[in-house]
C-alpha cells in the first residue's frame, strides 16, 4: 500500500545548517533554483555523505528503487527516517547503528511519498527522497501537502511533521507554533507525542534562525519541548560549548523577564543536557560502549553551569537522551549491569554529586516504567525497593517521575486507569505524590494554551480522595503559574476554587 506523504522536515531542507554562509547561501539557491533531483527510471543510485551534507541532497526516484549510502566525509554516519531520534515515520528505513566511513548501506524505497532523513550521528545534516510510481517523472504534484488520512500510523505522523515543516518553511517559527496547536485540536492520537514535536520544531527554528531566533510565549506549548531541540542544534553549532549554551538560555531568561513563563529558563538549561549528551554520542562514538564515561563527561560539562539547580536541570537532559538513545538501538540488555528492570538506577551509582544523583533518579525512573513493560504496579515496586536500597531520599521524586511520565503518555486514556496506577501503590502518602506527578504528565503533554482543560479533568475524577483532588489542584496551578504567567494562575484559581479548600496556594492572588 502506497502512503502519500510530503515536506516532512522540510526546512530541514530548505535551510540546511553546515556552519557556513556561504554552503547555506549556496544551498538555497539550489534548493529554489534547481529543485530536487530527477533519478527516476534507474534501477539503482547512490547518495554520498561529503563534508558538506548530502549529495544528492533531494531526489526523485521511482518506486523500487535501490538507495545506496555511502561517506566520502572520512567519520561514521548513519542515514536514518525522520523523526530524530526515534525514526519512525518509516521505520525501516533506518541501519539500526552507526556505519563505518568506508562501509555502504542499501535500502530499497517500496512506498511512494516524500521521505525525508537525516543523519543521526549529525542530525542538522539531512536530506529528502521523493518516491513517485515506475513511469513517472520527478514533479512538484508529489511534492505537496496531502491530507493526514494514512491509514498507517507512521503515515499520519510523516504528514503532522508534514504541516509542521511547511508552515515554518512558508510563514516562519510562529505560524509553525500555531500548526502545532492546530494539529493538536484535529488529531487526538497527536497528543501523546506533542512534546516530541515541539522538541523537533526547537532544533528546527536553530537550523533556520541561529542564535538570532525571535522568541515568544508560544514556545512553551507542549511541555517546552522546543528549548530541547533548540540546544542540540546550538550545542552542535558550537561544538559543545556549554558557555555558549549557558549564555542563551541566560537571555531566555531575560526574554521573559517580566516574571511570566518563569520554567522556560529552567526548561532550556535541561535542553543543555540534551544538546551535550547528542554533542558527546555524536563525536565520541568510541564511548557509546561505555556509558560511565558518557555520564562522566556529560556531568563534568553540566558542572560548568551556575548553581545546583541548574547543574540538575542539564544533567536530567543528559540521563534522558542517554536512556532514550540506548532504548532506540535496543541496546537494554547489553547495558542490563547500568540499569535493568529489577534495578533501573545501577548507572546511578557513577554519581556522586548531589544534583547529578537527584537528576539519575528522576530520569530512571521513566525508564523503569519502559523496563516494566508499562506495567504500572510492576514498575512502582521496583521503584520503591531499588530506589531505597540506593537511595531512599529520591524515593518520592522517584514515585513523582514515574507518575509525571505514566501521565504524559496517557493523556488520552481514561482517569480511572490513571489513577488505578497510582492505587497499586500500598503506601497512601506516596499514592499522594502519584497522583500529582500523574497530573503533572497531563500538563505536559496538554493542549497548548488549555492544559488546565486535561488536568481539571483528572482532579475531579470521583475516584481521588478530597485532599487529593485538593493536591492535585494545587500541582496544576503551580504548573500554570510558572509555565503561563500570573494571569493564567489567576485562572487557574479560579477554575478550581471549589477544590482549593484550604487557598494557601492561591493566597497571594
Amino acid at each position: 500500500m502506497s502512503i502519500v506523504i510530503s515536506r516532512s522536515f522540510r526546512a530541514f531542507i530548505g535551510i540546511l545548517f553546515a556552519g557556513s554562509i556561504v554552503l547555506l547561501l549556496l544551498f538555497l539557491f539550489s534548493r529554489l533554483h534547481g529543485g530536487p533531483v530527477d533519478r527516476t527510471g534507474n534501477s539503482a543510485v547512490t547518495i554520498t555523505l561529503t563534508s558538506s551534507g548530502f549529495e544528492p541532497k533531494n531526489i526523485y526516484i521511482s518506486r523500487g528503487t535501490k538507495v545506496t549510502f555511502r561517506s566520502v566525509a572520512g567519520k561514521q554516519f548513519w542515514p536514518a527516517s525522520n523523526l530524530h531520534p526515534f525514526h519512525t515515520i518509516y521505520p525501516a528505513f533506518d541501519p539500526k547503528r552507526p556505519l563505518e566511513p568506508d562501509e555502504t548501506w542499501s535500502f530499497v524505497f517500496d512506498k511512494d511519498g516524500d521521505w525525508n532523513f537525516h543523519d543521526h550521528i549529525n542530525p542538522i545534516i539531512v536530506g529528502s527522497i521523493i518516491v513517485v510510481p515506475p513511469g513517472e517523472k520527478g514533479s512538484e504534484k508529489y511534492d505537496v501537502l496531502a491530507p493526514c488520512d494514512q491509514s498507517a500510523y507512521s503515515g499520519r505522523q510523516a504528514c503532522w511533521e508534514e504541516y509542521l515543516s511547511f508552515a515554518m518553511d512558508r510563514h516562519g517559527l510562529d505560524a509553525a507554533l500555531d500548526e502545532l496547536h492546530t494539529l493538536y485540536q484535529t488529531y487526538p492520537e497527536f497528543a501523546v507525542n506533542c512534546h516530541n514535536y515541539a522538541h523537533d520544531l526547537g532544533l528546527l527554528a536553530y537550523i533556520r534562525y541561529g542564535d538570532s531566533t525571535q522568541l515568544d510565549y508560544k514556545t512553551v506549548y507542549c511541555g517546552q519541548g522546543f528549548y530541547h531541540g533548540f540546544m542540540e542544534g546550538l550545542l552542535a553549532k558550537h561544538n559543545g560549548d556549554i558557555a555558549s549554551a549557558s549564555a542563551y538560555c541566560l537571555h531566555v531568561t531575560a526574554a521573559f523577564g517580566d516574571g511570566q513563563y518563569a520554567i522556560l529558563g529552567p526548561q532550556c538549561m535541561h535542553g543543555i543536557g540534551h544538546g551535550y549528551m547528542e554533542y558527546l554520542l555524536s563525536t565520541r562514538g568510541d564511548l557509546i560502549a561505555h556509558p560511565l564515561q558518557l555520564v562522566s563527561l556529560a556531568m563534568t560539562g553540566c558542572a560548568q553551569l551556575p548553581d545546583n539547580d541548574t547543574m540538575f536541570r542539564c544533567a536530567s537532559g543528559a540521563f534522558a537522551v542517554l536512556k532514550d538513545w540506548i532504548n532506540l538501538q535496543g541496546l537494554t540488555k547489553q547495558y542490563a549491569a547500568f540499569f535493568s528492570a529489577e534495578n533501573p538506577y545501577a548507572i546511578c551509582r557513577s554519581v556522586t554529586d548531589e544534583w547529578a544523583m537527584r537528576a539519575c533518579a528522576w530520569e530512571m525512573s521513566k525508564e523503569a516504567y519502559i523496563l516494566n513493560k508499562n506495567d504500572p504496579a510492576a514498575t512502582f515496586r521496583v521503584v520503591r525497593s531499588a530506589g531505597a536500597d540506593w537511595e531512599p531520599q529520591y524515593v518520592s521524586s522517584m514515585i513523582m517521575s514515574t507518575a509525571f511520565f505514566i501521565g504524559e503518555l496517557g493523556v488520552s486514556q481514561p482517569n480511572a486507569r490513571l489513577i488505578a496506577a497510582c492505587q497499586t501503590i500500598p503506601d497512601g502518602i506516596l499514592q499522594d505524590t502519584c497522583i500529582q506527578g500523574v497530573v503533572q504528565g497531563l500538563m505536559f503533554n496538554g493542549d497548548p494554551e488549555n492544559e488546565k482543560a486535561r488536568a481539571s479533568s483528572f482532579c475531579r475524577s470521583g475516584g481521588l480522595r478530597r485532599t487529593q483532588g485538593e493536591a492535585c489542584a494545587e500541582r496544576v496551578v503551580n504548573y500554570m503559574s510558572n509555565s503561563s504567567g500570573a494571569s493564567m494562575k489567576s485562572t487557574a484559581c479560579t477554575v478550581f476554587s471549589d477544590l482549593l479548600h484550604n487557598d494557601t496556594v492561591c493566597a497571594s492572588q
